[in-house]
């Protein structure tokens, strides 16, 4: 009979506490929005951060950022806070608090200054910072699969099509490709 000894492994465990707030600050940012629309006809608040290139061109580099806070409409929110919500926390507990933090705004910045050099519309939206964050998590699943197992290249597998199906909404009109 085969002796088979099953191994585990400590991964770090960090509780994803900048996941949650950037969550919450989002949403809350959102409800802001809706309700600056409802008061004043307008989202100030996307006039005021929105990634808007005469703006940022204009000395606004703040809007590098500021963007990726707003978000067009409950579904853009929705998917967006889903991704943060599953990868985000995943992410976070893996690298740690500085390391996530990084990832995120690194990458939501670098989707916006994509945007801004690419494209001429205006934009807004976590999706950039969303990828940063899905694609670190898809390193880690590849440069670790062996850990997992036989379930290591399955966990890789399901990535790979999780950002073919992204990058395929992607291409839909009103939708800044730049961005993601």
């Amino acid at each position: 009979s085969t002796n088979r000894r099953e191994y585990s492994v400590a991964l770090p465990q960090a509780k994803p506490i900048f996941t949650y707030i950037i969550l919450g600050i989002t949403v809350i940012i959102f409800l802001l929005q809706m309700a600056s629309e409802s008061l004043f006809g307008d989202d100030l608040l996307f006039y005021f951060g929105g990634k808007i290139n005469p703006f940022i061109v204009a000395g606004e580099y703040w809007r590098l950022i500021t963007p990726i806070f707003l978000h067009a409409d409950l579904t853009h929110l929705g998917s967006n806070m889903l991704s943060l919500f599953i990868f985000g926390s995943r992410v976070e507990s893996l690298f740690g608090h500085r390391r996530f933090l990084l990832i995120y705004f690194i990458a939501g910045i670098a989707g916006t200054v994509a945007s801004f050099i690419f494209s001429l519309n205006p934009s807004l939206g976590a999706s950039g910072a969303i990828f940063g964050i899905i694609g670190a998590f898809t390193l880690y699943l590849y440069t670790n699969r062996q850990n997992f197992g036989g379930r290591g290249n399955a966990y890789l597998r399901d990535m790979l099509i999780l950002i073919a199906i992204n990058l395929f909404i992607s291409f839909r009109p009103n939708i800044d490709l730049w961005g993601h």
